[in-house]
């Protein structure tokens, strides 16, 4: 492989590792952008359907945008706020939150893909049907059997209350208990 070639994937890594960590200081910054963004591609999703040929696709693919960058924000939130909502066994906590983000990417992405599918050919629509579910099946069934877990909700982590963990005074969210802007400990608003 040639020398260059390496740096240029390296380069892009280091772009992508850049921008997500500016994007994450923005959604810790000011979360309300961030849930306005969120809407934004969910009220874009509900105006498509009907407008060209392939409305319905890219109706639904910024419907499952929005519900994954609502997901990426909830961790974004969550693991900053250090407010864990999916209690995990004491063993394996990586493995068993991994578990349930993908169950919730999976529910997000889900009638996308099969939409996609469905586009190519009805053979194909099916084997993707059946590759999600048994996925979903396998991966529920590791989380009930390995990790003694109860039956989950859906979707499986539970959307973060900003609004509980944001900042009396300033509405920004507070780290630990905290809120830096503000210079002060907070009481979270309820």
């Amino acid at each position: 492989i040639n020398a260059e070639y390496m740096g240029d994937l390296n380069y892009g890594r280091g772009t992508m590792e850049a921008g997500l960590a500016r994007y994450r200081a923005m959604v810790l910054r000011d979360p309300a952008k961030a849930e306005m963004l969120e809407n934004l591609l969910k009220n874009l999703s509900y105006f498509l359907p009907g407008r060209f040929p392939a409305a319905e696709e890219s109706s639904e693919f910024l419907f499952s945008l929005s519900k994954l960058t609502s997901f990426l924000n909830d961790c974004v939130i969550r693991d900053a706020a250090g407010a864990k909502k999916a209690p995990a066994p004491p063993t394996r906590h990586t493995s068993y939150r991994y578990l349930l983000g993908f169950l919730s990417v999976l529910d997000s992405c889900e009638v996308f893909v099969e939409m996609v599918a469905k586009r190519r050919s009805e053979r194909l629509r099916w084997i993707v049907i059946a590759i999600i579910e048994l996925s979903r099946a396998l991966s529920r069934g590791a989380l009930l059997f390995v990790y003694r877990s109860s039956l989950l909700p859906s979707p499986p982590l539970e959307p973060v209350d900003r609004k509980r963990l944001a900042c009396s005074a300033c509405r920004r969210l507070l780290v630990s208990g905290a809120c830096p802007p503000c210079d002060r400990a907070s009481a979270p608003v309820f």
